[in-house]
């Protein structure tokens, strides 16, 4: 007998999309600071700079209308191999970026079945029946663990520093662990 698809959920940024390779020439000419992947060890971004969080999000908004993003190692791949299952597409970015979001997934000839534009730590609801959540924002994951029973967590430097005490997230490090982690859930489904 076949098993019904997975419902599952992709963020983009950091998941599917470089999101930090864009912002950090738009942070060197706005801030004219230098930094690295590396050195972004927050998701609070106005935290990490010290700027007030709107100055912040003027930033972001510009890094959203005039970058193209590279796409994350292995993305392409995993969700080729995963393409069988429902999968939906789900950011905080702004509705308004919509259609250069879109253009930049298409760039890339990724498969999903619908996206959804929410606003951030609001991006999941019980409602949506989302069997595996694949995330690189610990926050969200935190947040959506309380009802999505498989998520997945990218590993980066903005969210390593969790014990996982109830241990509802599994952490990932590449596309690959994706694709055996939802291989096994898939046998256990």
């Amino acid at each position: 007998m076949d098993k019904k698809p997975l419902r599952i959920a992709v963020d983009i940024d950091g998941v599917l999309l470089d999101f930090i390779a864009g912002f950090i020439p738009v942070v060197q000419k706005r801030l004219g600071v230098t930094i690295t992947h590396e050195a972004i060890v927050t998701h609070d971004l106005h935290l990490l700079f010290g700027i007030p969080f709107q100055d912040l999000w003027k930033i972001v908004n510009e890094t959203l209308a005039t970058q193209v993003f590279p796409v994350i190692p292995g993305a392409q791949e995993g969700m080729k191999a995963i393409s069988h299952h429902h999968i939906t597409i789900i950011t905080s970015r702004p509705e308004e970026h919509r259609e250069r979001t879109m253009e930049n997934l298409a760039q890339y000839g990724f498969i999903y079945q619908d996206i959804l534009f929410r606003k951030y730590l609001k991006k999941f609801t019980e409602s949506d029946g989302t069997e595996v959540l694949i995330e690189d924002s610990l926050e969200e994951a935190i947040v959506a663990s309380e009802f999505i029973p498989n998520v997945l967590l990218f590993q980066r430097p903005w969210n390593r520093f969790t014990l996982n005490v109830w241990n509802r997230l599994t952490p990932v490090m590449n596309w690959g662990e994706v694709v055996s982690e939802i291989r096994k859930i898939e046998r256990n489904q």
